[in-house]
């Protein structure tokens, strides 16, 4: 991978944001408000890294991530050195 590249196709999966995907669980407003305040903590590069993994992992382009499309991104980080 080019330095400075970070096309979805091109981006190694962390396993860590892999990991804090797989243990957010429900829908209650306190989750999501307490996530939300996470992510406005995040500085741009760490926004970036998070935004370019859930396109990656969104392999349909829909904004969410399926079951299907979680289980290749686990595959996926199992496969990596």
């Amino acid at each position: 991978m080019a330095e400075g590249d970070n096309s979805p196709t091109n981006t190694t999966l962390d396993s860590n944001a892999l990991q804090a995907l797989s243990e957010y669980k429900g829908d209650s407003k306190l989750k999501k408000e307490a996530m939300n305040i996470l992510v406005r903590m995040l500085d741009e590069t760490q926004l970036q890294h998070l935004m370019t993994t859930f396109e990656e992992i969104d392999t349909d382009r829909t904004g969410m991530i399926n079951l299907t499309e979680l289980q290749t991104a686990f595959v996926k980080t199992e496969n990596l050195p």
